[in-house]
């Protein structure tokens, strides 16, 4: 599933993953986070909804500068 308009263009097709959770309000929180620095992403949080870990993933373009915005949240 593609965040709507937050999608990766197509600079960088490679995903890579930034964050992982199984705590749905910590992935709320780092979307918002990634939308406010203009950061596409591509969140799969269909395995959190079965109490597995969720995660995000940004283009590999984009993953240093996610990795450092998202690192007080642990994951």
């Amino acid at each position: 599933m593609l965040e709507d308009d937050h999608s990766p263009s197509s600079r960088s097709l490679e995903l890579v993953p930034v964050f992982t959770t199984a705590d749905r309000g910590l992935m709320a929180l780092a979307k918002s986070i990634l939308i406010d620095a203009e950061i596409p992403f591509v969140p799969d949080e269909s395995a959190a909804l079965f109490g597995f870990k969720g995660r995000i993933r940004v283009s590999r373009d984009d993953a240093e500068d996610a990795r450092g915005l998202l690192a007080d949240l642990g994951s």
